[in-house]
């Protein structure tokens, strides 16, 4: 089973895209012997932060959000290969993300096996900025189920909503 959430990166400039990149794609967190378990969607991961800002300065677009990052958590009891979780991060980039350049990392140094993926703000197509809200989160969530299941992977169950006990207008 896979979680999807969203990292919330309150500073948001070329300088902290770098970092992040950075971060995301260390050797020691994404490589198994002469493996490197990063992949670029829509770009090369090794000049993903150049394309980038190509694309934001080509659109005139510099200054606000920079970038979404989001991490997809899966279960250690799960039987999955880092190959196989990278190509389910890609594929979820791809699905969700289209016409964005994206990072997608595998961490291996953790018990739980992880993607991170770097969302680039400025479509490389249209020049339009990504904007993201709950709604949104919660369809990447279920894109990331529907992924997960089609790879016989399990998924969580549904959160089960309680009604609130409202109170009349005479309470």
């Amino acid at each position: 089973m896979a979680t999807f959430t969203a990292i919330r990166n309150a500073k948001q400039t070329a300088g902290t895209l770098a970092g992040v990149l950075r971060y995301i794609t260390q050797d020691e967190k994404t490589r198994i012997d002469d493996l490197w378990l990063v992949t670029g969607s829509n770009c090369v991961a090794q000049s993903a932060y150049t394309e980038m800002l190509t694309t934001k300065q080509h659109f005139k677009k510099t200054d606000g959000q920079q970038f979404f990052h989001f991490v997809q958590s899966f279960s250690p009891d799960e039987n999955v290969t880092p190959q196989e979780v990278n190509a389910i991060g890609v594929e979820l980039a791809q699905r969700e993300f289209p016409g964005y350049e994206a990072v997608v990392a595998t961490h291996i140094d953790a018990d739980h096996i992880h993607n991170h993926i770097v969302v680039n703000s400025v479509s490389f197509e249209t020049g339009k900025k990504l904007h993201q809200n709950t709604a949104d989160l919660m369809k990447h969530r279920q894109t990331n189920d529907e992924i997960c299941s089609a790879h016989g992977l399990s998924i969580l169950p549904e959160k089960q909503e309680k009604k609130a006990q409202g109170m009349s207008s005479r309470e």
